[in-house]
């Protein structure tokens, strides 16, 4: 195992790509130096959202139309049920809601399950579809980001003249980052800009973590 390894952010606290070989239930003996931490905030929104489009479902159901004949119904319901989100836009571009639209939840377990099992196939056959596998990607992650959607989530919906998009949108990352900090033993924050205690407090409720915030003030 290597002593120290130098890496993005998301390889600590994205849930997509983080290390999960190097980090057990427990936590690892493990320090991490986070420099630039001033940006981690607006990083980690990213890291703990996930976003679906409709435009993705319209193409693929025609594409799969006579490859899956099951996978394009199934894409049609996900298509149906992005046409109501654009109905709850009204005369606006977007829409926010507290609640989650839990209805795309079994729509798109069931989507989950025919794509692997066509996937597997294709595979064997030496065939490729690119296109799908990038949606079975994101509908994974859809459900994965779901599971920790509670009152620091938000749902937006977004319209535009050709597309709908639908995002759990994670608003405050405080919890899950403590909670990804728990990997480690110890962690050490370098900003040049901020003080970053004043970003948000809950953000250094980690438990039995020991954390250091330094400020750098650049006189210039």
């Amino acid at each position: 195992m290597a002593d120290a390894i130098i890496c993005d952010y998301n390889y600590v606290f994205d849930p997509k790509v983080y290390l999960k070989r190097f980090f057990s239930d427990t936590g690892g003996d493990y320090v991490f130096l986070v420099d630039e931490a001033h940006n981690l905030v607006d990083r980690a929104r990213e890291m703990f959202s996930a976003q679906l489009s409709k435009k993705s479902f319209l193409m693929l159901k025609k594409a799969m139309k006579d490859e899956s004949p099951k996978i394009s119904k199934t894409l049609q319901k996900l298509n149906s049920f992005m046409l109501n989100m654009k109905k709850l836009c009204g005369d606006n571009d977007y829409f926010v809601s507290k609640e989650e639209q839990s209805d795309i939840y079994l729509i798109l377990r069931k989507l989950i399950g025919e794509c692997e099992e066509y996937l597997v196939d294709s595979a064997k056959k030496g065939a490729e579809n690119e296109d799908l596998l990038q949606l079975y990607y994101d509908a994974l992650m859809y459900i994965k980001i779901s599971e920790f959607y509670d009152d620091r989530y938000v749902t937006f919906v977004e319209k535009s003249d050709n597309d709908v998009k639908i995002k759990l949108f994670c608003i405050d990352p405080s919890h899950l980052l403590s909670e990804a900090l728990k990997r480690g033993k110890a962690a050490v924050f370098f900003s040049a800009l901020c003080c970053l205690w004043t970003i948000s407090r809950k953000f250094w409720e980690a438990g039995r973590m020991t954390i250091l915030c330094i400020w750098i003030h650049l006189l210039m």
